[in-house]
């Protein structure tokens, strides 16, 4: 997906009809219910207060997508390393700096704009070096790879990168970069594809399931937040940064902890029931790379961590359930 330029992070509307909902519970902390939307893809960077005079100017894209890039992407006559790997693999630069939605453009389009200055040239044949070469083993071990290399490169980057610019765009852009060059050997792929298959042929007999079902209220299933999470949910297979795929979650758990508190018994069976009705594309795979590829001190925070692990409870939830058993509504337990 494309993002809005820095500074149009949400309209007046979005903030209005933030304004009047419920607090959520405290634990999943600020929730998008309350405040405007991160621009930056991790919250308190301050990425969305990049002036736009440093924010390089964006262009049609060429690839039918209708959306817009960043100028300083590959072009057609650029016989760089980025060039050269975009030509393999069939994108710009962009295919590994995209993919933060609405959440992360400014700190994509600082760093884009970083890589793409000589003195980052270094960086840039590195990051695609590890890409070509990388052989995933699965489990862990990927994951402490690409942080090795994610954390080099930044302590690197770090000497270079422009005064008065927020160091979180740094780090964040990094991970979307190399995320997305990464992306089409460690994401929905071997086993994850099959359980993909799998989980969403059991949520297509699960699809006729309303609220009375699993004991949630239908009138729990309404409104500005309920909607808000959907779309959240919906939209986490476009992201490419594990930790962008990881807020998605968090923002949709502290919309629904708006309807419900998630100290309530009854927040995993509304999350699978969002989840139902969201249908996320390739939702094995989207949570199987976030837990092999996030920060591991945000897999275990309870600010992420925890909102994570009840969207994989939901799931599981959602993976036994039996349609038979389920063929008339009841208000009992999940």
């Amino acid at each position: 997906s494309v993002a809005a330029p820095a500074g149009s992070c949400s309209s007046g509307s979005e903030r209005t009809s933030a304004a009047r909902s419920p607090a959520p519970d405290a634990r999943f902390g600020r929730s998008a219910a309350a405040e405007a939307p991160d621009c930056s893809g991790s919250a308190g960077s301050g990425a969305c207060a990049v002036p736009a005079s440093v924010v390089p100017p964006l262009e049609p894209r060429h690839d039918g997508s209708g959306g817009a890039e960043p100028a300083f992407l590959c072009s057609e006559d650029d016989d760089s390393p980025r060039a050269a790997h975009a030509d393999a693999h069939g994108g710009g630069m962009g295919s590994g700096l995209q993919g933060g939605g609405a959440g992360g453009q400014a700190g994509g389009d600082l760093c884009g704009s970083f890589l793409s200055l000589a003195e980052a040239e270094p960086l840039v044949r590195r990051a695609l070096g590890f890409a070509e070469s990388f052989e995933p083993a699965g489990g862990s071990a990927d994951g402490e790879a690409v942080r090795a290399l994610l954390a080099s490169l930044e302590e690197e980057a770090a000497a270079l990168w422009p005064a008065g610019w927020p160091a979180a765009a740094l780090h964040e852009g990094l991970e979307r970069y190399v995320m997305g060059l990464l992306l089409p050997k460690v994401f929905a792929t071997g086993a994850d594809a099959v359980e993909d298959k799998v989980l969403s042929a059991q949520l297509d007999t699960l699809a006729f399931i309303g609220g009375a079902h699993v004991g949630i209220d239908e009138s729990q299933a309404v409104g500005p937040d309920w909607e808000a999470a959907l779309g959240e949910l919906g939209g986490i297979n476009s992201l490419a940064a594990p930790a962008d795929k990881m807020g998605a979650v968090v923002r949709a758990c502290a919309r629904l902890s708006a309807l419900v508190a998630p100290s309530d018994g009854s927040f995993v069976r509304l999350l699978a029931l969002a989840i139902l009705r969201a249908r996320p594309a390739r939702l094995h795979s989207n949570l199987e790379y976030v837990a092999r590829f996030v920060d591991p001190h945000q897999l275990w925070s309870p600010e992420a961590g925890e909102p994570f692990t009840i969207a994989r409870a939901a799931v599981q939830y959602l993976a036994h359930l039996d349609p038979a058993a389920l063929s008339t509504p009841s208000h009992g337990r999940g």
